[in-house]
């Protein structure tokens, strides 16, 4: 008997710890995480040909408030600062006029440009389990910060193939006269509750061209995880 009593209370906790709010309720959950920001066709023409941009680690973090719209269905509404861009791997350009009859060129290491967005996601959420929702929604982003860096270091070879290297610069460039100040995009992914702990995991797809006059636009990855205050 005391063994059924401890198995049916151990059940009641678990499903009261999964259990997300009631209908007709709103919930702040503030939440912190990471991003894994790309931008398309950003490609960098290099001595040794194209080279394609890659993702990049970020923060993000903020508050969402959430309305319990349906036993299934909520609404929710956020604002965080999110920071997004892209790198590149090391790289080699070639210095165009040549003083002497050695080879010169410019290796450039941590080339990196960074974009900080405050972000608005509006989302529906769906309940398909206790606990467990997928969402989709759209978001406003305002771009906040932009800038472009890396480190040069000039080197010749000559024709025995023996390197001499000059002394390392670092380059930093303000970006945001080159960026349209506004973006939009379709947040989708899925979340998880458990104790009033959410965990989230979302792919953004960017609709807005982030350079002006170029056909370039964010991908952004965002890992999240919050604590949900029922109001």
């Amino acid at each position: 008997m005391k063994r059924l009593v401890l198995i049916l209370a151990l059940t009641a906790v678990f499903v009261v710890a999964q259990a997300q709010s009631r209908q007709g309720t709103f919930s702040l959950i503030p939440k912190v995480g990471i991003t894994l920001a790309n931008m398309a066709n950003m490609g960098l023409n290099t001595y040794d040909g194209t080279l394609d941009s890659h993702f990049k680690a970020g923060f993000v973090g903020g508050l969402q408030g959430e309305y319990q719209a349906t036993t299934h269905i909520s609404v929710s509404l956020g604002a965080f600062y999110s920071m997004q861009g892209c790198r590149y791997s090391d790289y080699r350009i070639q210095v165009p006029i040549k003083v002497s009859e050695d080879e010169e060129f410019i290796g450039s290491h941590h080339h990196h440009i960074n974009l900080d967005y405050v972000t608005v996601p509006l989302l529906v959420n769906y309940y398909a389990t206790r606990g467990l929702a997928v969402k989709i929604g759209v978001q406003f982003a305002r771009l906040v910060n932009a800038k472009e860096s890396r480190e040069d270091t000039p080197y010749k070879v000559n024709k025995s193939g023996v390197y001499t290297y000059g002394e390392m610069t670092q380059t930093t460039k303000d970006r945001m006269e080159q960026c349209n100040k506004t973006e939009f995009s379709i947040p989708m992914g899925v979340s998880y509750e458990y104790m009033n702990v959410v965990v989230e995991a979302c792919y953004h797809l960017g609709l807005s061209k982030i350079t002006k006059g170029a056909e370039n636009h964010n991908h952004c990855f965002t890992i999240t995880a919050g604590y949900k205050f029922d109001l």
